[in-house]
Order: C-alpha cells, then structure tokens, then sequence
C-alpha cells in the first residue's frame, strides 16, 4: 500500500491592473538609466521575482532571490559530507545544513574554500548572483541520530553508512532523521492535483486558489500548470514546502512524501 501525504499549497490572487507590473531594467527611459544602479543601490532584491502585496504593510515588497537545489547528504558513523546548488537571482545568505555540535567544515563553493557565517545559532553562507555548488563536511564521536535542513530546502538525497535511504522521513522544521526511513512500499510515484477556489466580491476582486497535491514516492521537484486564470496577478504564496511562481505563471513545488500541512488565507 502507497503511503501518501497532502500537500497543501495556498495561493491568494488579486486582479489588478497592468501598470502596477515591475519595469524590466532594459525597459527603462534612456535619459533615467544612469540612475538606476544609484536608484536601487541597497534594494538589488528589489529585481528578484515578487510576489504583489505580499509584503506585511500589505504593499509589494516581499522578493524571492534564491532557490535551493537537492541536497546530498553522505553521511558516516564519525563523518559526513553534503552537496547542493543554489541559484541567486542576487547576492545573498543561504542557510546550510548543520547546528551546534554538528557544524559544516571545510566549505567550499564552487570547489573554492569559503567560510561559513552563524545567524540565529544556524549555519550559513553569503553567495554571489548566479548558480553555484556548495559542498562541506561534518565530524562527529557518533552518528547522531537526527540533523537539522533547512526547511527551505525541499530535496534530500540521504546515504547512511554507505546504504541510500530513498525515503527520508522529516519533520515539520526540516530535520532529517538519519536512522530511520519511511516504507519503501511508497516506491511507486503518483502525483494527485485538486483545486479549490474562492471568488471574494470586493473591490479589488480577489479569487482565492487551493491547490492539493497528493504526493507518492520519492521527493522530487514538479512544474505544474498555471496557477491563476488570465488577468490576475499573485498577491501572496503560503505552502509548507518550497514553491515558487515562475515567469510565466506555472507553480513549481518541491514535494516529498510525509506530514505537510497549509494554511488558508
């Protein structure tokens, strides 16, 4: 029998007008180019892609600049290593896997040594636009029998002692048990999409979209259809997993079998 978990992804869409849509940098008047870099000097996030008043004033604000590749973790009874790509549309801090105790050594990005920054007691990094790899190791008496991902990294490939565990099991903040995995009976992948919405009359007019994902199998990433019907434009995006809108309006989600709850709007 297939173990399966709901996924649930919560989207709330507003039309709203065509002018209220970002001005590329190419699309700028000539005689204002020389003041954009000065324009948006400390606000470079400001060109990563957006979701409308989904900031906590309600005005446009919130960005998304980085996006987490799989995570490979190898991990041994006295050490470990892990891998992963990440894509910038900006510079920014990454968060990397680790914690008190259990903290990545000998960094390196893009097969250059780097040094790894501690916000919050968590690990991380500050990368550079573009698409990068970065790879760590971990030392320890004993293997633990958990370690803590960040939650905004949905794809965990785990080896433990040299063995794949196909199915890691996770908990609702992302931490990895490294001793115990879910039934490889959910082997067979299926992907099940059900869609909710809610139309709310007011001015502007708002459509509420509930999308539920019934996820078999291994984690994976998935593109799945547009998200919004034409004319509307997202104005926020809640989902226990990383998701994303891309460009043209598709809704890419990370998903992984295993307890994932949403929350409505």
């Amino acid at each position: 029998m297939d173990r399966r978990a709901t996924l649930l992804v919560v989207l709330c869409l507003t039309a709203l007008p065509a002018g209220a849509e970002r001005l590329p940098k190419d699309r700028v008047p000539e005689p204002l180019r020389p003041w954009t870099e000065w324009a948006l000097d400390g606000r470079e996030d400001r060109l990563c892609p957006f979701l409308l008043g989904s900031g906590q004033d309600g005005s446009a604000a919130e960005t998304r600049c980085a996006w987490p590749g799989r995570l490979a973790l190898d991990l041994g009874e006295r050490e470990g290593r892990f891998r992963q790509e990440w894509t910038l549309e900006q510079p920014g801090f990454v968060w990397l896997p680790g914690e008190e105790g259990r903290w990545p050594l000998e960094l390196r990005v893009d097969a250059q040594p780097a040094a790894s920054l501690e916000w919050d007691g968590a690990p991380g990094i500050w990368l550079p636009a573009g698409r990068h790899t970065v790879e760590g190791s971990f030392r320890w008496d004993a293997l633990p029998e958990s370690l803590a991902v960040p939650p905004e990294t949905g794809l965990v490939a785990l080896s433990v002692r040299g063995a794949a565990l196909p199915f890691p099991e996770r908990d609702a903040e992302g931490r990895v048990f490294l001793q115990r995995s879910r039934s490889a009976e959910a082997a067979e992948e299926s992907l099940e999409v059900v869609v909710h919405r809610r139309v709310i009359d007011e001015v502007p007019l708002l459509l509420v979209t509930r999308i539920e994902l019934s996820v078999a199998g291994k984690a994976r990433e998935v593109l799945l259809g547009r998200a919004l019907p034409d004319g509307f434009l997202p104005v926020s995006l809640d989902a226990p997993l990383p998701a994303r809108i891309e460009p043209g309006g598709r809704l890419r989600v990370q998903v992984r079998p295993g307890p994932a709850r949403g929350r409505s709007s």
